[in-house]
């Protein structure tokens, strides 16, 4: 019989969201397996500490070699291919657009009988910029820039 994969998430230490560091109830995010483990773009939810997926993601039968795994956050369930494309939103007044554009991923092998252990690290970063002088000018701001994931 094929086990269960069994999954925990974690945030790095730094701050890398909207609240703090660390993943919250309701916080979902797209796992990949690699190699001889077939999931693409399975949602995984963090509620109570705990994760689930919506799909079962299964070790293969007497499998012995380690698989890769990869996540990210947030959940696109439209996401259609491996090389996908991320923009933040323009406007991030409110929460949820905020959250929104704290693009993050986790990237970690493990083997049947092991737990996969995802440690998110922050894709972006936040630039804040407090002008003290009422004599600047700003001539331009750029927004909404696309992310584009490598080969």
């Amino acid at each position: 019989m094929r086990e269960d994969v069994v999954f925990t998430a974690s945030a790095s230490g730094y701050v890398t969201k909207a609240s703090d560091s660390a993943l919250e109830d309701g916080d979902t995010f797209g796992i990949f397996a690699l190699d001889p483990i077939d999931a693409f773009n399975v949602k995984g939810t963090v509620t109570g500490g705990k994760v689930t997926t919506e799909a079962p993601v299964k070790w293969e039968l007497q499998q012995s070699q380690v698989t890769r795994f990869a996540a990210y956050m947030p959940y696109d369930a439209g996401l259609d291919g491996m090389n996908a494309g991320f923009s933040v939103k323009a406007d991030q007044s409110s929460y949820a657009a905020y959250s929104a554009s704290d693009l993050r991923y986790a990237v970690t092998d493990a083997r049947p009988g092991s737990s996969v252990d995802l440690l998110f690290q922050h894709a972006l970063s936040k630039l804040v910029v407090v002008m003290e002088s009422s004599d600047v000018e700003v001539e331009s701001v750029v927004t909404g820039e696309d992310v584009h994931t490598l080969d």
